[in-house]
């Protein structure tokens, strides 16, 4: 039996590895206890509560999605940004299939820790955006836009929807098809304020 030397970081990890592998409806201080084969009050020596570490997954989410746009994106702009970005979204989303809901929780109003890596991913948004000239009011509703349209396609493919009738190749045409239609619309929207 594997002995764990427990601290927050080991233990939000084990999480982040449990949630991945068994979803995260699966998250309990219970199944995470096991994992380590501990009790499960030794576990709050370490972490507040359950909410506390759905909380902590958040944040490890947010951070970590935000380090991958940023190196996806860096020195990139227009149509190429927004492939890049719109890959490294879909990456993440693949590849941590229980810690990606967590990235959509809402932080509370006095977690200011939470708060500060929501903004700064829709900074990384905002910025890959940056090339299509939009301004004020049409750049946040382009980037809300296109954060929704991502969310919804890598929603719909992990909870299987998309495979009924396809396969692999095709999910990635879609989701090709799908960015295209993105960068089109927003190239029309920005020379369109060009023009006026």
């Amino acid at each position: 039996m594997t002995k764990y030397r427990l601290n927050h970081d080991v233990v939000v990890n084990g999480a982040v590895e449990l949630v991945n592998e068994r979803g995260a409806q699966a998250l309990s201080l219970a199944e995470l206890a096991a994992r380590f084969h501990v009790r499960t009050p030794s576990l709050y020596n370490h972490v507040q509560s359950l909410d506390g570490l759905r909380r902590d997954l958040s944040l490890v989410g947010l951070r970590t999605l935000s380090e991958q746009l940023q190196a996806a994106c860096t020195g990139l702009a227009g149509r190429d940004a927004l492939k890049a970005l719109a890959a490294a979204y879909r990456t993440f989303a693949q590849s941590n299939p229980g810690l990606y809901p967590f990235t959509l929780r809402p932080a509370s109003a006095n977690d200011e820790e939470l708060r500060s890596a929501g903004a700064q991913l829709t900074r990384f948004f905002q910025s890959a955006l940056r090339g299509y000239k939009l301004q004020g009011d049409e750049a946040t509703q382009a980037m809300h836009a296109v954060r929704s349209a991502l969310h919804g396609f890598v929603a719909l493919e992990g909870s299987g929807s998309l495979r009924e009738g396809s396969d692999a190749g095709d999910a990635d045409a879609s989701y090709s098809a799908l960015v295209e239609l993105l960068d089109q619309g927003m190239a029309r929207w920005g020379k369109q304020n060009e023009r006026a």
